[in-house]
């Protein structure tokens, strides 16, 4: 009788022979990709002998992933469920907006950076990177899920800012797309710019400010802790957070003038262009811009807040417009105390006051 080895049981039970699990924090395309390099074949080829019903690279699976990939991931890679799941944005997102990305509507998703994909390729600057940690990685590089949210602008580990593109080329990051147009699989890490095969991991890098930095490391255990014991979950700050910079980039009206003034307060240039579209589109050095002055004003909640929207008559319609129909309490009731106002007040022989928001 034949003694079975343990090549004959990976092949009966599908165990994909070079695999490994997901690297902390990394997004599921970055590992699939990595996958393929590993096994000495191409993206496309992988995906469909893993799939070959499905279309892996016309969607943003970093967003939501269907149930079949994940399992047959879960199966072939010996690699835990829950493990699998870190890898996808659905968590993260449901956390900082409160809403499920099964049940939400469809189109942009609050602080998610859209790719932009367009013929499997991605437009867009929706994924931004860390040099130092690119290099860190040392030979096998990898894409972490924190670099698709719009307000991940500075890295905690290395106190440098990110970057959105190539400093040579200016391309977008496609690390999926490194051995498309070749007839041989991509042996690049996939730090490499898919365009002119620049190393990613050597691009120039900027320090972080001290004090800017510490904001940003509170920002970001906000992100996964809550705020306080008064706001114990990420979605009521970012809510509030989400409005701010809405507000702060609106290219008219009082929300210019509180602009203006919160620029000069903070040293910042004045002459920085408003509007632009929503923030999770915007350059990341806007978004910088906009987020350094919305957690200025959060700071020493609510003495900041109420002072500087008070020196600029900044009415009560102003800060809630288009706001969500579920406003926070802590922030609804700082509006209803401090910024409804008293239209005609009693007179002594105690006629009711009318009130209106301003």
């Amino acid at each position: 009788m034949s003694s079975t080895t343990s090549a004959d049981i990976l092949r009966e039970r599908h165990i994909l022979p070079c695999t490994f699990h997901p690297g902390e924090d990394e997004l599921l395309s970055s590992w699939l990709v990595r996958l393929a390099q590993a096994h000495q074949v191409k993206v496309q080829t992988f995906s469909h002998y893993l799939w070959p019903k499905f279309v892996v690279w016309k969607r943003d699976i970093d967003k939501l992933a269907p149930t079949l990939m994940l399992d047959t991931l879960a199966t072939r890679t010996l690699t835990p469920s829950h493990r699998i799941a870190r890898t996808m944005l659905a968590p993260v997102v449901e956390r900082l907006t409160g809403t499920s990305l099964l049940t939400a509507k469809q189109g942009p998703t609050s602080w998610l950076m859209p790719v932009g994909i367009f013929h499997r390729t991605h437009q867009g600057n929706g994924l931004v990177y860390c040099p130092r940690c690119l290099q860190r990685d040392g030979t096998d590089p990898y894409y972490r899920t924190n670099w698709r949210l719009a307000f991940y602008v500075a890295c905690p580990v290395c106190g440098v800012y990110l970057r959105e593109e190539c400093p040579v080329c200016g391309a977008p990051v496609n690390f999926f797309r490194l051995d498309v147009g070749h007839q041989s699989v991509a042996n690049q890490p996939l730090s490499t710019c898919f365009k002119c095969a620049f190393d990613l991991s050597q691009a120039p890098t900027k320090l972080v400010p001290p004090q800017e930095l510490r904001r940003y490391h509170s920002l970001y255990r906000v992100s996964r802790e809550g705020w306080n014991q008064a706001v114990p979950y990420p979605h009521q700050y970012f809510r509030v957070l989400r409005q701010l910079v809405r507000i702060l980039s609106c290219p008219f009206g009082e929300a210019l003038r509180l602009q203006t003034d919160i620029r000069l307060r903070l040293g910042q240039s004045a002459e920085w262009a408003a509007g632009g579209g929503a923030f999770e589109q915007l350059p990341i050095a806007k978004r910088t811009y906009l987020l350094e002055q919305a957690t200025w004003l959060l700071e020493d909640w609510p003495v900041r807040f109420i002072g500087v929207m008070h020196d600029n008559k900044i009415k009560s319609y102003t800060i809630r417009r288009d706001m969500a129909e579920e406003m926070p309490f802590w922030f609804g009731t700082v509006l209803t105390e401090h910024f409804f106002a008293v239209r005609n007040r009693s007179c002594s022989c105690g006629v009711p006051m009318n009130v209106e928001a301003v």
